[in-house]
């Protein structure tokens, strides 16, 4: 077992063995040194374009010694490949080696050579510092003397995104202000293992169900005021690649059974759910109405305001919410995930009260955010008069370049849609 520590990755590597036999000294004056050419499927955040170095391993059948061992791979000034600083070349009585690569180098992880495999690996807390994970795996035999190695690159983790927009269409002007999101209930830790096969299958992860769940995500510092347009609450730009969306470990969610009265409150088995801290606003033409002279409406000559949600019986503009939509998706490493929600529409509403136990650990702003349901509502109970309406729509990370403007249609083939 070897302690990793980060790593950045793109293809291409010069080798030379460091040692030989008095026998091999002519064959290695004239031989040709390993090189690689790399490049990352399916690439989003981590491209073939923005790989900058990858540590690697190398090994083969009877050969008693690892041929690499977690050298770092660079791409050198003036280069259009990859190498290592020490170079070596293919040893003359090996006839196939098995490569492996791991980016980025600055990766905190258990590596075992033995069986190319990275165990327990956990997503930074800090979604901003989480990293997209990538291996590449082949086995090359060598032929014509050619040493000129290919590297494809596979995104390991899971992709998260979550977007949000005002439904409209119930005939009433509404303000939704989000002022933070997270996944409550998502297993930390896994284990990836690398197979010997000669395809982009050759990774699989083994997550247990001793995993700790955690919360991933963010509070925000400014509050985002929703439109009639999808927008990603956590900032994600397609373009370049920037932003806080989450990279976790591939896995099956599980379920927050809400249908039953005991496991709605309780969450026993920590169901899955995107958390939101929100306020809901309905905004009025016109004075107070007759009968309507309540703490959470905000009077005015020309309109006025309620405070729909959170629900406290006064009108305080620092106060929000905390709501949230179950969730049961299969997280599946080098896909997208892009939850698209909908607030507030003729069918939809902001979503349903979330185990209050399990917001211990959340902000209070001071006082100022809402954890408890009011008297007349439970957990699970819709905060407005309907849950959510969402889809997820997932795809592969798709390497080919997205501009502002595009729509989801032409950039995300498959949405799947769950129900809650």
């Amino acid at each position: 077992m070897m302690h990793l520590k980060s790593m950045t990755f793109a293809l291409g590597a010069l080798f030379i063995i460091a040692s030989c036999t008095d026998g091999e000294n002519d064959v290695i004056k004239n031989a040709t040194e390993i090189t690689f050419n790399t490049r990352v499927s399916r690439a989003m955040v981590t491209t073939t374009g923005s790989l900058k170095d990858f540590m690697i391993w190398a090994d083969a059948d009877n050969y008693a010694s690892m041929i690499i061992d977690g050298e770092i791979a660079s791409k050198k000034d003036g280069q259009s490949f990859f190498s290592l600083d020490n170079p070596k070349i293919w040893p003359p009585d090996v006839h196939a080696i098995r490569f492996w690569a791991v980016s980025p180098s600055d990766i905190s992880a258990d590596i075992i050579t033995t069986s190319q495999s990275i165990k327990d690996f956990t997503p930074n807390a800090d979604i901003a510092k989480q990293v997209d994970l990538v291996t590449a795996y082949t086995r090359q035999e060598r032929s014509d003397g050619t040493t000129n190695i290919p590297l494809k690159f596979n995104h390991a983790l899971s992709q998260i995104i979550i977007r949000a927009k005002e439904a409209g269409g119930d005939n009433e002007t509404k303000k939704i202000l989000i002022k933070g999101a997270w996944i409550v209930n998502a297993r930390s830790q896994g284990s990836l293992v690398c197979t010997d096969v000669a395809d982009d299958n050759y990774m699989s992860w083994s997550v247990p169900v001793s995993s700790a769940k955690k919360v991933y995500g963010t509070e925000f510092e400014t509050a985002i005021e929703l439109t009639h347009e999808f927008r990603s609450l956590l900032d994600y730009n397609k373009t370049t690649g920037s932003g806080t969306n989450m990279m976790l470990v591939p896995q099956q969610l599980d379920t927050w059974n809400i249908n039953d009265d005991v496991e709605k409150v309780s969450n026993s088995n920590k169901g899955a759910y995107i958390l939101l801290l929100c306020r809901v606003e309905a905004v009025h033409s016109g004075g107070v109405h007759e009968g309507e002279q309540s703490g959470s409406v905000k009077p005015g000559t020309t309109s006025h305001i309620h405070q729909m949600f959170p629900y406290t019986e006064r009108f305080d503009e620092s106060e929000y919410g905390y709501t949230c939509v179950p969730i049961s998706t299969n997280w599946e490493a080098g896909k997208s995930y892009v939850y698209n929600l909908e607030f507030c529409g003729a069918y939809a509403g902001a979503g349903i009260y979330p185990p209050v136990g399990e917001l211990a650990g959340m902000s209070d702003g001071g006082g100022s955010y809402v954890k408890t349901p009011p008297a007349d509502k439970n957990v699970g109970d819709p905060v407005l008069d309907s849950p959510i309406i969402f889809d997820v729509n997932v795809t592969p990370w798709d390497e080919r370049p997205w501009t502002p403007g595009q729509s989801d249609a032409d950039a995300e083939a498959d949405t799947a849609s769950e129900d809650i």
